[in-house]
C-alpha cells in the first residue's frame, strides 16, 4: 500500500508500535520513515524506545533539549554499556528528535537486572534488586507458548539439551521449587522488559498525541508483549508494524498458522544495506 495510506490509518491510533532487529539499517530506516511521515503530517508524537533504561531518561532529555552534542551524548548515557549496538545505526532517529524536539521515552527495565533476571534466577537476586521487580505476571498463555517456542527454536545449537544458549551462563542459585530450565529464568527476565516498557508507553499516552514505540519484534508480534499489556488496561486503537526480509511473515512456519495475526502491517525488506 502507498505509504500515504499507511500514515492515514496510523493517524488514527493512539499508538504505534514498530519492529527491529537490533542495529539493522533497514529495520532503523522503517522507524525513521514512519516517525517522518507523522511529523510531516503535523502529528505530535513521543518516541518510546527500548534501547536505554529508565534511569537514562534525564540524559534523553538534555540531548532533545539540544544540550549535548552527539559525543557528549553517547558517552553521558553510557550508550555502549546499556546497549551495545552501533549508536551509528540508531543515530539518524536521536538527530531529527532534537532537530524536531521530539520527545523520547528510555523504556527498558533498570540497568541490567533483565539479564541479572536471566541468569540466577529470582532467589539469585540481592534485596535491592528484588525492589525494582515488576509483577512478572506469566498468565498469558499465548505470550508463553510464543515466546518458549521462538527461544526453543534459535537456541538448538545449545551445548547440551536444556541448558543455556552459550552465551548466557548456568544459574548460580535457584529458588526452591523454581524449574531447573533455563527457559522459564529467560521468560521471567522477557517479562520484566515488557512491563518495564509498557509502563513507560502508558505513562506516555495522551488524547492528544500518538505514542510510537520502537522495541525488537518479539516484543510486540502478534500483539503480544508490550501490546497485550498496554491494551489490557486502555483499549484505544493501536496498530502494529513489523519488518520482514524477503520472506513469508509466519516466522518460517515456526509457529503454528493458527496462532493469529502477526501484525496490522507487514512491511517487506529487501536487503541489509
Amino acid at each position: 500500500m502507498p505509504l500515504s495510506a499507511l500514515i492515514d490509518d496510523l493517524a488514527q491510533s493512539s499508538v504505534v508500535y514498530i519492529g527491529e532487529k537490533h542495529a539493522s539499517r533497514d529495520y532503523q530506516a522503517v522507524q525513521r520513515t514512519v516517525v517522518q511521515a507523522l511529523v510531516e503530517r503535523n502529528m505530535d508524537i513521543v518516541i518510546v524506545v527500548e534501547w536505554l533504561p529508565m534511569e537514562a531518561q534525564p540524559v534523553v532529555e538534555q540531548w532533545v533539549d539540544g544540550q549535548l552534542s552527539e559525543k557528549q551524548f553517547v558517552k553521558k548515557v553510557q550508550w555502549a554499556a546499556r546497549w551495545g549496538f552501533p549508536f551509528s545505526t540508531y543515530a539518524p532517529l536521536f538527530r531529527y528528535a532534537q532537530t524536531h524536539r521530539i520527545p523520547i521515552v528510555a523504556a527498558n527495565a533498570p540497568q541490567g537486572l533483565a539479564r541479572r533476571l536471566g541468569r540466577v534466577g529470582l532467589c539469585g537476586l540481592n534485596a535491592e534488586e528484588k525492589k525494582q521487580l515488576t509483577g512478572l505476571d506469566s498468565g498469558n498463555d499465548r505470550h508463553r507458548k510464543y515466546f518458549h517456542t521462538m527461544m526453543l527454536h534459535t537456541a538448538h545449537h545449545a551445548p547440551k539439551h536444556g541448558e543455556a544458549p552459550h552465551h548466557q551462563p548456568a544459574p548460580v542459585e535457584r529458588c526452591k521449587g523454581e524449574p531447573a530450565h533455563w527457559l522459564y529464568r529467560y521468560y521471567k527476565a522477557q517479562l520484566l522488559r515488557d512491563e518495564s516498557m509498557a509502563m513507560q508507553v502508558q505513562r506516555s499516552m495522551r488524547s492528544d498525541r500518538i505514542v510510537v514505540v520502537l522495541a525488537g519484534t518479539g516484543h510486540i508480534e502478534y500483539g503480544l508483549g508490550i501490546p497485550g499489556r498496554v491494551h489490557s488496561s486502555d483499549p484505544r486503537p493501536r496498530r502494529i508494524i513489523v519488518p520482514v526480509r524477503d520472506e513469508l511473515p509466519h516466522r518460517h512456519g515456526v509457529m503454528p498458522p493458527g496462532f493469529g495475526k502477526l501484525a496490522d502491517f507487514v512491511w517487506t525488506l529487501k536487503r541489509d544495506r
